[in-house]
C-alpha cells in the first residue's frame, strides 16, 4: 500500500503534526484506497 499511495494519490509526506492528526489523514488515505478498489471490482474497470 505504501508505494501505491505514492503513485496513485501522489502522497509523499504528512503536512500535519501530531500522532492523532497523522492517524486521521492515514485513515482517510486508506478509505480512499479501499473505495478505489471496491469501485474497480464492482464496475470492472
Amino acid at each position: 500500500m505504501s508505494s501505491t499511495r505514492q503513485k496513485i494519490f501522489k502522497f509523499r509526506r504528512f503536512a500535519h503534526r501530531g500522532l492523532q492528526k497523522v492517524k486521521l489523514i492515514w485513515n482517510i488515505i486508506c478509505i480512499a484506497y479501499n473505495f478505489r478498489k471496491f469501485t474497480r471490482l464492482a464496475y470492472g474497470c
